[in-house]
């Protein structure tokens, strides 16, 4: 997760944090946005960024850090069981069908689909991710 605050619909920030996104073949989802009312309110805008490669998410991260956004804290995936077979617990959060890393003890697991269920083994990688 990457946020950010300050002036960033008048200062053209949020529309280069956007591009900076796409220009690196990632993705982004806002997760939150709001708008400051007077000049003395900022604007915060907090979105997840994910791109195919953990190499280019670090490209496109140091980038966005140095247009003046902050990665927000890494946490682990909190995981929950489902209640029953080919049912998804309350919340689930959905990924794409590209490879996907899960935080999970500080270490990052390779996310794969198994039947009806997703599950979690170690990656092969010490320093994989793809989302933040």
């Amino acid at each position: 997760m990457v946020e950010a605050e300050g002036h960033l619909i008048d200062s053209q920030l949020m529309n280069a944090m956007f591009d900076t996104v796409v220009r690196h073949d990632a993705a982004f989802d806002v997760l939150e946005f709001r708008i400051g009312r007077t000049n003395d309110e900022p604007s915060f805008v907090s979105m997840r960024v994910t791109a195919k490669a953990p190499g280019a998410l670090t490209e496109v991260l140091e980038e966005l850090v140095a247009l003046g956004c902050r990665v927000a804290r890494a946490e682990d995936a909190h995981l929950v069981p489902a209640d029953r077979d080919g049912c998804a617990p309350e919340d689930f959060y959905s990924t794409t069908n590209h490879q996907t890393f899960v935080r999970r003890s500080s270490s990052s697991r390779a996310a794969r689909r198994a039947g009806s269920c997703a599950t979690c083994e170690r990656a092969t990688r010490s320093s994989a991710a793809s989302t933040a």
